[in-house]
């Protein structure tokens, strides 16, 4: 495990661009390496905090160019499910990148992901939708009386507004044309 604390770094002023994004059931780093620096091999560490960083894997052999930008990419196969995965570069000797990170979302094993649940302000209701079909989202309290209705949306997420509601326990249901697809429930403190 490697611990790396809040300090500016070589590495910092070498990556021109560091992002992180969910591909299907992965988890794709791409970045670039400005002209003028090299490395002997790239470290890719993950952390579930932020704070606490453990090796993944490695970009092997003299990464980087003295003439021009190099771009590199890197997929994280084993993503942390239903969390946020923070990444942190290591370009050899140069000292730890700054930190990037993605929310992935594995719906694999249930149909539908209500995150953070007990609602906070960042809250959202997630669902398969591949073919961007057009979706509402209803809301309804635990004695069934409809409190929500979201906009409708093409994509696969659907925010909650926290300060919408007061504290027990809500239904959901998203559909379209009338056809319900999912339904749960969330919780509000």
């Amino acid at each position: 495990m490697l611990l790396l604390c809040g300090f500016h770094s070589r590495a910092q002023d070498a990556i021109l661009q560091f992002s992180v994004v969910q591909v299907e059931n992965n988890v794709q780093l791409n970045f670039t390496l400005k002209a003028g620096f090299t490395c002997n091999g790239i470290g890719i560490y993950r952390s579930a905090d932020s704070i606490n960083f453990t090796l993944i894997g490695d970009i092997q052999g003299v990464c980087g160019s003295n003439d021009k930008n190099e771009s590199y990419t890197y997929t994280d196969y084993t993503p942390l499910k239903n969390s946020k995965n923070y990444y942190r570069l290591q370009p050899g000797s140069l000292g730890a990148s700054g930190i990037s990170g993605v929310f992935f979302i594995d719906l694999s094993e249930n149909e539908v992901l209500v995150y953070p649940n007990p609602l906070t302000s960042t809250s959202a209701v997630y669902t398969l939708n591949p073919s961007h079909e057009e979706r509402t989202m209803e809301i309804f309290t635990r004695d069934g009386k409809h409190t929500y209705t979201s906009k409708p949306s093409r994509g696969s997420s659907f925010p909650l507004p926290a300060d919408h509601f007061i504290p027990g326990i809500y239904y959901f249901t998203i559909g379209s044309g009338g056809i319900e697809r999912f339904k749960g429930s969330f919780t509000v403190q």
